[in-house]
C-alpha cells in the first residue's frame, strides 16, 4: 500500500498548484480528479467544430477582469485568444505557476521560502 502526506480532491487549477507546492516542499502527494483531463475551470474542448470554454469564469471580461475574481489582467498570463465567430473573440487566460507563486508571495500568502 502507498502512503502520502498530502491527498487532494480535485485536479483543478488550485489542486494542481497545491499538489506543486507541496510536491516540492518534499511532500508525497496525491491528487484525485474525476474527470479525464486536468484543469476544470480554465480548459477548452471542441463541439462540433466550436470551442467551448467551461464553464465561463476561465473567460475575460470586456472591462479586462476576470468575471468571478475581479482579479486585473495585469496578474494573468494570456494562454490564447481566438478570433473567429465560433468562438466569439474569447480570450482564455489563467495564471501561469510563476505568476501567481509571485503573487501569493507578495500578499503574504506563501512563505518567502517557496520557490
Amino acid at each position: 500500500m502507498n502512503k502520502y502526506d498530502c491527498i487532494i480532491v480535485g485536479g483543478g487549477i488550485s489542486g494542481l498548484l497545491s499538489a506543486l507546492v507541496l510536491s516540492k516542499e518534499g511532500k508525497k502527494v496525491l491528487v484525485f480528479e474525476r474527470n479525464d483531463k486536468l484543469g476544470n475551470n480554465c480548459s477548452s474542448y471542441m463541439v462540433d467544430g466550436y470551442q467551448v470554454t467551461t464553464p465561463e469564469k476561465a473567460s475575460v471580461t470586456i472591462d479586462g477582469f476576470i468575471a468571478d475574481t475581479k482579479t486585473p489582467i495585469e496578474n494573468l498570463y494570456v494562454v490564447g485568444t481566438d478570433a473567429d465567430d465560433r468562438s466569439m473573440g474569447v480570450t482564455r487566460a489563467a495564471y501561469s505557476v510563476v505568476k501567481l507563486i509571485k503573487v501569493l508571495k507578495k500578499e503574504g500568502i506563501l512563505a518567502d521560502q517557496v520557490d
